[in-house]
């Protein structure tokens, strides 16, 4: 009996030193690839600021390559730049009214812009003011940012 409690002690301690090298290989084996893909990640990053530039520059929205086609995206946000002009821009007399709006009071925008609390709020008040005077409120600036797609190109 104490010979078997040996054995399995022994074969126990084995296995658990093996366990630790194979985990130990695979963690230096992880940070390798890991390594790799933040290079490879950098890489592709600035290739695709350089082929933005050059699709540009070249008038192109996109290109195809094999069986790829990589697309010139613009992406445009409207966000709040400055609060405060916001809310004032908002406090202007049938500035609401004009887009259709309705609010229990201005107090209630007041609050909700400067805490900007309800986001979902606001943004509908900014889209609506553009879509219907053809403008952004004073306070909001639109930010573009252009980027590339790379997708698989579809067979006819």
């Amino acid at each position: 009996m104490l010979e078997k409690l040996l054995a399995i002690h022994t074969r126990r301690k084995g296995l658990e030193i093996e366990l630790r090298l194979k985990r130990e290989a695979f963690d230096e084996s992880v940070a390798i690839d890991r390594a790799i893909l933040d290079d490879l990640a950098d890489e592709e990053d600035t290739l695709r600021e350089e082929a933005l530039l050059m699709l540009e520059s070249e008038g192109k929205d996109s290109v195809q390559i094999k069986d790829k086609t990589i697309i010139k995206q613009v992406k445009q946000t409207k966000r709040i730049a400055d609060p405060k002009k916001l809310s004032f821009a908002l406090s202007k007399p049938g500035i609401l009214e004009s887009i259709g709006y309705v609010t229990t009071g201005i107090d209630d925008l007041f609050k909700i812009v400067t805490e900007v609390t309800n986001k979902k709020m606001i943004q509908d008040v900014i889209d609506k003011y553009e879509k219907v005077e053809g403008k952004l409120l004073d306070g909001v600036e639109l930010q573009v940012t252009k980027y590339l797609t790379i997708r698989d190109s579809e067979k006819n």
